[in-house]
This record gives C-alpha cells, structure tokens and sequence, in this order.
C-alpha cells in the first residue's frame, strides 16, 4: 500500500498521460516510466526520480544490477543502463529495420524485444535478442503476425 486516507484526501487531480513501462525490483520497490522520467516507489511510500530527461519513446523498462534501470527507447534504436548514481549510458543499440519496445535482465546477461519497422501490407515481425555478460549476441526467436 502507497498511501492512506489522508493521502487520498490531500491529492490534487491532475490529467496524466504516457504512464507505462512498470517493473518490480528485487527490493520490493515498484519502476514505472512517466513520459521522459522513469520513478522508483520504495515500500516506505517515498517517489525518487531515478532519471529524467529520456526519449519520450521509451517503452519498457526493467531493474538491472547496482540499483540501475534499463529503458528501451524506440525512436533511438537503443537500451539505456541509467542509475541516481549516474546518468545515461547507452548498452545496446538496433540497427534498422529493428528498435527496442522491451527490456529484461536475467542471469548477467540482456534480453531486447525487437519489431522490425511497420510497413503497410506486410506481415509484422518481432525477434527477441540476448547480449550476454561478454557482449556476445543470439537471437533467440523471430516470429511473423500476417497482416490482416
């Protein structure tokens, strides 16, 4: 629970959107991007920014080591590692026709969502891609949706 009646009393309505990209932590805490931020809620019920200032097409985001966050950013064709610590680094990048829509971390090693660009009358295509702890890289799956 984030907050109490008196909370709920306090809060002032506000019209929000581009909420989305939320993930647990392995502290129990809740990620979830806002637009170009990314916030972290800790148990205690405190909201701290853990980076700003992001593409606004970031889709997923996933907690990573050392209290760090990955954010893929779509329109930038990467995977951005970013802490309180430190700002953005850029760990993984997608070469054209694909870009990032999902992220996931397990076992040391990067797991990307990919769609490849959509082009009208086509089947859509996806893959999911592993950089592992030595930077070397496998597709894992390709999978095609017909077009309607």
């Amino acid at each position: 629970m984030f907050g109490d009646a008196a909370d709920d009393r306090a809060f002032r309505p506000v019209l929000v959107n581009d909420f989305a990209g939320t993930a647990l932590a392995a502290d129990g805490s809740f990620l979830f991007r806002d637009g170009g931020t990314i916030r972290r809620i800790a148990s205690d019920r405190t909201v701290r920014v853990v980076a700003r200032e992001l593409a606004m097409g970031n889709f997923g985001i996933a907690p990573g080591p050392n209290d760090s966050v990955f954010a893929a950013e779509h329109g930038k064709r990467r995977v951005i590692s970013v802490s309180v610590a430190r700002g953005p680094r850029t760990v993984a990048a997608s070469s054209a026709p694909w870009a990032p829509t999902g992220v996931a971390w397990r076992n040391d090693s990067l797991y990307l969502l990919e769609p490849k660009d959509h082009a009208a009358g086509t089947p859509d295509r996806m893959r999911l891609r592993r950089i592992g702890a030595d930077g070397r890289e496998r597709v894992l799956a390709n999978v095609t949706i017909p077009a309607p």
